[in-house]
């Protein structure tokens, strides 16, 4: 092989730090190409416990695999689950929404949010959208939950002890433990618990929001959007926008136009006549015309 060729190779791998020197910090997994004393990954169980690379220090957190310091575990060893909150390792149980001991994967010595305590010490779902709850031994209702979870605005019917989510319109009543509606065109409305009528923040396209009243109006005939009952923003298909800011309907099957005579698109394939104004079946002569002379001409091929 070519000496010069030869060096420049063995030179590279130096140059982008491929060779290492043996690490002189106890615990340390890889140093540095350059200095043997700066540590840049420590052993499983050890973190980096110097600002200057210099020491690998012990995790204190039991089966931690890799820590941010000595309380603080980052990632678990095998068949241990990580606690996201507490940031420690817990035995990988059976049993879903269970924490386990050191020793017994299959008896829980407590549950997860979200679950409940049997008598046989396993854990069961509290249901949709309950974080706390209590078993009963009635089996058409095996749980009362006690409090619904915050991260979704879920809302506990405190006579069924289970956990509602109001679909878009609707708000939650304390008063008749269900959810009921916003108002006609309101989308989103204050979950008002005094039952005052009134209360919306948000309206549909077609409506706007009456300050004065916080209820949703209907737009004027024809109008997608509008900031009050006089003054329209855009039209809906079919409709064009006057110069007084409201809107008036095209002719019969026109989806697009700007006045009353004309019309940019026609509905069910029909076409515009510009002599009669209207949309129709009416096709140029000469394109039927041209039609049928090409179909004679391909028989007679």
């Amino acid at each position: 092989m070519n000496k010069f060729f030869l060096t420049l190779v063995l030179a590279s791998f130096f140059v982008a730090g491929y060779c290492q020197y043996a690490c002189n910090v106890t615990n340390c997994a890889q140093c540095t190409g350059s200095n043997s004393s700066f540590c840049l990954l420590c052993n499983s169980g050890y973190y980096l416990n110097a600002t200057d690379n210099s020491a690998c220090g012990a995790c204190n957190v039991t089966n931690c695999d890799i820590c941010f310091n000595a309380t603080a575990c980052a990632k678990c060893k095998a068949g241990w689950d990580f606690n996201i909150w507490q940031l420690t390792c817990y035995q990988l149980c059976l049993n879903g929404g269970c924490f386990c001991n050191s020793t017994d994967n299959t008896t829980c010595t407590s549950c997860q949010s979200g679950y409940y305590m049997t008598s046989n010490k396993t854990c069961l779902s509290c249901g949709l959208g309950c974080d706390i709850c209590a078993g009963t031994s009635n089996q058409s209702n095996p749980t009362t939950c006690s409090q619904c979870s915050s991260h979704i605005p879920w809302n506990l019917n405190t006579t069924s002890g289970t956990c509602y989510l109001c679909s878009t319109g609707y708000y939650w009543s304390e008063n008749n433990n269900t959810c009921l509606s916003c108002g006609l065109g309101c989308t989103n409305c204050i979950n008002d618990y005094s039952e005052y009528i009134g209360s919306c923040s948000n309206c549909s396209a077609g409506y706007w929001l009456n300050a004065a009243t916080a209820n949703c109006s209907a737009c004027s005939v024809g109008c997608a959007s509008c900031s009050n009952g006089n003054t329209c923003a855009g039209c809906n298909s079919g409709f064009y926008f006057t110069n007084t800011s409201t809107c008036s309907a095209c002719i019969a099957n026109c989806t697009s136009c700007t006045s009353n005579d004309t019309c940019a698109a026609c509905a069910n394939n029909l076409t515009f006549n510009a002599v009669k104004k209207v949309c129709s079946g009416y096709r140029n002569p000469f394109m039927i015309g041209g039609f049928i002379l090409a179909s004679i001409i391909a028989l007679l091929l």
